[in-house]
């Protein structure tokens, strides 16, 4: 008679230590979990940060370029210019000088030079003239010699701003040049309010040799910090310039720390940089309370399963271990059969009848999408010329390439020989216009096996509260057969 006492405690000590390693790993787990939940915050705030950033400056761009040329179509303040009336000018602009800052506050230069690089007019200090700016304002040199509108930031005699430099020209001559320069607090100003954060500016600390009033700025590496707060005060000694995010703890907080919001110049060189700091101590807190939380319980909740299987085992062990068996073979073969009936034994996408059933569904619920039907151009010359097997292997090539530049959740079949049709779940006309189009020239541009090359037509259509399965075919195969009738290697839609 077996040991069954012995027996016992052997799968015992087996089962205890699955246990313990089913609890270490999922110890493992977790923590991986929220690291990547937390690397995946920093980089999302860290791309919407940037993202914003670069159309900050887009937008101030845009904005003064268009004002540039504004004055440039009057012809009076033209001729002051070319004469170097720079009284006359000043009270021409002055009221147009306080609007545009009363529009933006961080608005400070208003400039003037002429096409020697020297000073006409400061609006920003209206008595300081004259001077030859070629040795100090190599972005002034450089917009003068190219003509070219420039945006950038620069550090002048009075100032650290966002220059945007445009060629003034009159009677398509060039006769010097309109600058507009923002304070940098601007984009400080906007990044905190629209994320949240707090952001210091740094200059690099040659590039304020040029500055008439000398002032005494915190270092930070190559860089003068030139604005501050007391966060950046309690952390700056921890901040790596060199590392474009981080996370920084510090006394029980912690801190997302993004540094590559960069100014560039004209010859890509950085001159000044945003930094900005997110506090996430709150959620670094409630992440290790949920992590310790979900530990806990998996301890708890897999300790009674080590108990309950234990005495599952220790009684039916032989019928669980059968049972299992048989239970595996069936939802195998039922996953076989099942994904059978349902694919295409070619190209490995859905069939037909498929994608019958589901848009018959689909319609039925009044849901939204776009049907695109298409297949391909002169197959059967293909198929004629280098044989069937040749003529598969494009099926399945094009069926591999198509599958893998659709959207998640896009239903893909073979309709039948070489037609086939894609349902765009929930999406406008005008992006899945972008889809149509960037499928047929991906397949055009696509080298296919033994070097053949081909295209396809397609037509495409919104899925309509009245259509029934058989209205929606026929619209979308007689939209296909426009775009063979037009042509071939082309999309074609009924709006």
């Amino acid at each position: 008679m077996p040991d069954y006492s012995k027996i016992k405690w052997k799968y015992m000590f087996i089962l205890l230590f699955l246990f313990l390693i089913m609890v270490i790993g999922r110890i493992f787990y977790d923590y991986n979990h929220y690291e990547n939940i937390l690397q995946e915050k920093v980089l999302s705030l860290k791309k919407q940060i940037n993202n914003s950033f670069q159309a900050s400056k887009q937008a101030l761009n845009s904005k003064y370029k268009t004002i540039s040329y504004q004055f440039m179509l009057d012809d009076k303040l033209a001729k002051m210019q070319q004469n170097h009336q720079t009284k006359l000018m000043y009270n021409y602009l002055k009221n147009n000088y306080e609007s545009l800052k009363k529009d933006e506050h961080n608005l400070y230069v208003m400039h003037f030079f002429d096409a020697n690089n020297k000073t006409i007019l400061r609006m920003h200090k209206p008595d300081s003239f004259g001077d030859d700016l070629t040795k100090k304002r190599p972005l002034i040199v450089y917009v003068n010699e190219t003509q070219k509108q420039i945006s950038e930031f620069e550090v002048g005699k009075n100032g650290t701003v966002y220059r945007i430099t445009t060629p003034f020209v009159y009677n398509k001559k060039n006769i010097g040049i309109l600058e507009f320069g923002i304070k940098p607090d601007y984009f400080v100003e906007y990044i905190n309010k629209n994320f949240k954060v707090e952001s210091k500016i740094l200059v690099k600390t040659d590039s304020l040799k040029v500055l008439t009033k000398k002032t005494n700025f915190k270092k930070m590496g190559d860089y003068s910090i030139v604005s501050q707060n007391k966060l950046f005060e309690k952390i700056s000694s921890k901040i790596d310039l060199n590392k474009p995010n981080q996370l920084i703890e510090q006394n029980g907080e912690s801190y997302i720390i993004i540094t590559d919001l960069d100014f560039k110049n004209h010859l890509g060189e950085t001159v000044a940089k945003i930094i900005v700091a997110k506090d996430i101590t709150e959620y670094i807190q409630q992440n290790k309370l949920t992590r310790l939380s979900a530990n806990s319980i998996t301890i708890i909740i897999l300790l009674l399963a080590l108990i309950i299987l234990y005495i599952i085992f220790t009684k039916y062990e032989n019928d669980l271990i059968n049972s299992y068996i048989k239970v595996s073979q069936l939802e195998k073969k039922s996953t076989y059969l099942k994904n059978k009936s349902n694919r295409d034994s070619l190209t490995k996408v859905y069939n037909k009848n498929y994608i019958n059933k589901y848009l018959k569904n689909y319609i039925s619920n009044n849901s939204k999408g776009v049907i695109i039907f298409f297949d391909i151009d002169h197959f059967k010359n293909c198929n004629d010329t280098y044989g069937h097997l040749v003529g598969d292997s494009i099926l399945k090539q094009l069926s591999h390439i198509i599958q893998n530049n659709l959207r998640d959740g896009d239903i893909f079949a073979r309709w039948g020989g070489e037609e086939f049709i894609i349902l765009l779940e929930d999406i406008g006309i005008d992006k899945a216009s972008k889809i149509a189009e960037k499928i047929r020239k991906l397949v055009e541009k696509t080298e296919f096996t033994q070097n053949i090359y081909i295209t396809i037509s397609i037509g495409y259509t919104t899925i309509k509260d009245t259509d029934t399965l058989n209205s929606l075919m026929l619209r979308v195969d007689e939209l296909l057969y426009q775009a063979k009738e037009n042509g071939r290697n082309m999309c074609i839609s009924d709006l």
